[in-house]
């Protein structure tokens, strides 16, 4: 879980099972109150979750539309996902292509992802975007965070750290490192960011267009960044 929602002191598996689905509760009813902020009348009918991991959010947007859907790349998190999710609306899709070819277009009334697309090379995220407008109904909702870059400056103590050490190793050095890394079996969150201009160029080419946009800290102070709230 701590892989998955990244908190101080939860290092180690240490999220009681309770405390982090009602994170996703709390999440996604601060989404709702943004939207009913925008005064748009949004349908009920399916709220998909893009990168669902074990169901954190779709199990909280399950209570807010008649069906939820979690779409996720890795087996095991689906696996977890429906054990966790049994007797609940919702329905969850195991994707292993750079596209959402398994999602049907213009399905779904509300597409929600947080802290999943800065973790996706660029290449791949834009394809994910496009598809994300894809999928989404007429009138509906994409909203998504994505960090523009590391912000200029010192980085923070503990993971930035870390990354200026590894890029002054030399590459052989660097190599072994990763090889450690997934020996020992460590989380390893690449991130990624995108600037503004090009996720809105992204997201008007598949036929999206902007209806909001503010400043978002979702993957920390080192990594600012926008949310985006996209219809069609």
């Amino acid at each position: 879980m701590w892989a998955i929602l990244t908190s101080p002191g939860r290092d180690g598996n240490r999220w009681d099972p309770e405390e982090f689905f009602r994170s996703g509760s709390d999440e996604v009813a601060a989404v709702m109150a943004y939207v009913a902020s925008l005064g748009v009348e949004l349908p009920r009918r399916r709220a998909l979750d893009f990168g669902c991991g074990v169901g954190r959010l779709t199990r909280a947007l399950a209570r807010h539309f008649d069906e939820a859907w979690g779409v996720d790349i890795s087996p095991s998190m689906i696996r977890q996902a429906r054990e966790w999710s049994r007797g609940e609306p919702c329905r969850f899709v195991l994707n292993e292509t750079n596209d959402l070819r398994p999602l049907p277009g213009g399905h779904f009334d509300l597409v929600y992802s947080n802290i999943v697309l800065q973790h996706v090379p660029p290449r791949h995220a834009r394809r994910y975007m496009a598809e994300l407008v894809r999928v989404l109904s007429p009138g509906g909702l994409l909203i998504f965070q994505l960090p523009t870059g590391r912000a200029a400056g010192p980085a923070g103590p503990a993971v930035g750290l870390k990354a200026r050490v590894k890029v002054l190793l030399p590459e052989p050095l660097r190599s072994a490192w990763d090889v450690l890394r997934r020996w020992r079996q460590f989380p390893r969150m690449d991130m990624h960011g995108m600037p503004r201009e090009d996720v809105a160029r992204v997201v008007e080419d598949a036929g999206g267009r902007l209806v909001d946009v503010v400043p978002d800290l979702s993957a920390g102070p080192a990594w600012p960044g926008f949310r985006y709230c996209v219809t069609r």
